[in-house]
């Protein structure tokens, strides 16, 4: 039995689209314990290859996929304190919408921004 089967459905979630608000707390409580990392992380990106950079994942490799409910195959996913963020090209952009809970903020990707480039602004 996988962990999000196991998590209770969020309040804030519609039919079709993955409850992500307990997944984000537990996440946001390990990047601030510092038994698990050794400096509190200002946020956690979550790309959507693998440790081997491959276009096809295996299912245990679909980490962006899990913390976002988003399944299109590019996208990159960034957790902060406050905010969850999600980069994808417009090719995504309704299936984002569709998929992503309230938790989620979309970002509509132009080729010129990055979502380091995003990040170092704020």
């Amino acid at each position: 039995m996988s962990l999000s089967s196991r998590l209770p459905t969020d309040k804030m979630t519609s039919p079709g689209r993955a409850p992500t608000g307990q997944i984000l707390t537990r996440l946001r409580k390990l990047m601030t314990d510092t038994k698990v990392v050794p400096k509190p992380l200002a946020a956690y990106v979550v790309p959507s290859r693998d440790a081997h950079n491959s276009e096809y994942l295996a299912a245990r490799d679909k980490r962006r996929d899990f913390v976002s409910g988003f399944t299109g195959s590019a996208g990159v996913a960034v957790i902060t304190e406050k905010e969850a963020l999600l980069w994808t090209d417009g090719r995504y952009h309704q299936q984002a919408q569709r998929e992503m809970d309230i938790n989620w903020t979309l970002i509509k990707a132009r080729i010129q921004q990055s979502a380091m480039f995003m990040l170092y602004k704020t």
